[in-house]
């Protein structure tokens, strides 16, 4: 079968098998929308912000600004706050774009490299420069005093960052003008103070599609380096020293832009866009690799949910930036044999517990430089540039809704039962409590599973007080949260008192009293000593805290021990009290 044909059917049969939304189950995307502010002309998402402080930040670079800002473009810190993007802090900076640094989650560190004006300088063989800059933005949203590092080619447009207590470290992708063979050059710079950089030993690597860092500790870290037509290279800067590693992450000569994240349980994943053996000058696959001590798991590809049949040409990949188990990634794509042939976003959306289905995200034609977060909800937001525009924007959004909480007990506590309306696992729901006339407040967060009935027992729960509950669908964004109506739990009082008072032994009826009894209903039960229940007796308290009834046997009651114990209606129940029947 010729190659062409091979990969038509493969995508067919792909496309038949995946189901109608690569999306988990009562998850769906929100209307696409756009951001821009201050007047910029358009925008550009730079990356988003792993989660602090229970932010969700996206950096964006602002270009062709009004006149009054200084050189037309500036970079934004934005933070989602309940139903809107907020300005957050802003860097008014000559800058290139913002790239990734990937830091601890107490850190947020920022690297560009300047552009005119001010014009570039001059280095020492003539050619002009640039300079690569760096700085960290503090938990209140200041912005330290930029720090220069290094002089670099103008045409020095890639670079990562990553820090690791007091240590920095930068790596550029720079003009190699000692060795002919090379175009580029990775360079990677340290720092152990402010204003204090010295370049690392040589990598012998080039940075020509992007590079990756990753401090492990404060000696340690690890490099990835998509080189022209050779794959992902790696190794390890080892205090000064840089060793490369063997063999490399992928040979694949199309490896684009790898992705890395770091897993909370350990290590990092990477993920790059690949090209089929059967079709070489395609990349239509993404494929993902763990790395952890010191070494790479096999890799795992994406499946994916095909549009239409044909070709696609996959490049770039990102990696959520939160640091899950296993991240969302995003990856721009097209088909070039198509009529469709603009460039979209692709998604893939994990579990919580495995990587999920890629697919593009309809409505993002012209998509650009694609960037991720997942949310302490699992929701993925996403924004792309789209050229010569702005910043479009989506999040996922839990569809299902849910029900009014039935209230019960469980061992003499608040147990809570309430059903969606459809499956949605691992998505999260909030407990609302409110204390007689107050506010609802969270009081705790299930996750559903793949059952459509959730229940959660309030072990916290307040006495001697009204208590009223309700849930909510949870989402960051205010707008596709939903809340149920309200359901009330009675305080309970302290436990009856049971005493019996005729003649025990007795042949023919019990007499007993009980202490405590609020008006309405009680019911009286005799049980064997196997617990297996004999006779019951429904009665009427009268609401004077004081009552006595009679409890008849009947005749096929045998001669024996019994217990006997009351309940009322509101959930309080005696102690057992024993009683003989003779016969």
């Amino acid at each position: 079968m010729r190659p062409e044909v091979f990969a038509s059917t493969l995508a067919a049969a792909l496309l038949l098998a995946a189901p109608a939304s690569a999306l988990p189950p009562g998850r769906a995307w929100t209307t696409i929308d756009t951001l821009k502010v201050n007047g910029h002309a358009y925008m550009v998402p730079g990356r988003f912000e792993p989660l602090r402080n229970g932010r969700i930040e996206l950096v964006a670079d602002g270009y062709f600004g009004p006149l009054d800002l200084p050189y037309h473009h500036q970079v934004y810190g934005l933070v989602w706050a309940d139903s809107a993007w907020t300005i957050r802090w802003t860097l008014k900076q000559p800058a290139y774009s913002i790239w990734d640094a990937l830091t601890t989650p107490d850190r947020q560190m920022l690297v560009w490299k300047t552009t005119a004006p001010p014009p570039p300088d001059r280095d020492a063989s003539g050619r002009e420069v640039s300079y690569l800059v760096t700085t960290e933005i503090s938990p209140s949203g200041d912005i330290a005093p930029p720090d220069t590092i290094a002089a670099v080619a103008v045409q020095a447009y890639a670079y990562s960052g990553t820090a690791w207590g007091s240590r920095r470290w930068v790596a550029v992708r720079d003009a190699d003008l000692v060795n002919p063979a090379n175009l580029t050059k990775l360079r990677i710079f340290r720092s152990d103070a402010p204003r204090q950089w010295r370049e690392m030993g040589p990598t012998g690597m080039t940075g020509f599609n992007f590079m990756r860092l990753a401090a492990l500790d404060s000696t340690n870290v690890l490099v990835l380096s998509s080189d022209y037509h050779t794959g992902i290279r790696w190794g390890m800067l080892r205090d000064t020293v840089f060793e490369e590693h063997l063999p490399r992450v992928t040979a694949d000569p199309l490896a684009l832009i790898p992705g890395l994240s770091r897993r909370p349980s350990g290590g990092f994943w990477t993920a790059w866009d690949a090209a089929p053996d059967i079709l070489p000058y395609y990349s239509d696959r993404i494929v993902t690799r763990r790395y952890s001590e010191g070494a790479w798991a096999a890799p795992e590809t994406l499946q994916m949910r095909w549009p239409f049949d044909g070709q696609h040409l996959f490049y770039g990949t990102w990696l959520s930036a939160e640091g899950s188990e296993f991240p969302a990634a995003a990856w721009n794509g097209y088909a070039p044999v198509s009529p469709d042939g603009y460039s979209y976003v692709w998604v893939e959306f994990p579990s919580d517990h495995a990587f999920g289905i890629g697919e593009r995200i309809e409505g993002s034609r012209w998509a650009e430089y694609a960037c991720l977060v997942r949310d302490e909800n699992g929701d993925v937001w996403v924004a792309w540039w789209r050229l010569f525009d702005g910043v479009y924007w989506v999040h996922s959004h839990t569809t299902v809704e849910c029900s009014t909480p039935q209230v019960g007990e469980r061992a003499g506590r608040p147990f809570l039962r309430w059903s969606l309306t459809g499956a949605a696992p691992e998505t999260w729901w909030a407990v609302l409590r409110a204390q007689g006339d107050g506010p609802l407040e969270r009081v705790a967060r299930v996750q559903a599973s793949a059952d459509s009935v959730m229940n959660w027992a309030d072990a916290s729960a307040p006495t001697n007080v009204v208590l009223h509950y309700a849930i909510r669908r949870e989402c960051r964004d205010v707008r596709y949260q939903q809340t149920s109506g309200e359901s009330v739990w009675e305080p309970r009082g302290p436990s009856l008192e049971l005493a019996v008072r005729g003649a025990n032994p007795s042949a023919a009826a019990i007499e007993f009293e009980v202490v405590g009894a609020n008006l309405g209903p009680l019911e009286a039960r005799l049980y064997d000593l196997q617990g297996r229940e004999v006779a019951r007796l429904v009665m009427q308290a009268s609401g004077s805290g004081r009552d006595r009834a009679s409890l008849p046997l009947g005749s096929g009651l045998g001669q024996g021990l019994y217990l006997i114990r009351v309940r009322s209606a509101d959930g309080r129940a005696s102690p057992s009290a024993k009683v003989a029947i003779v016969r």
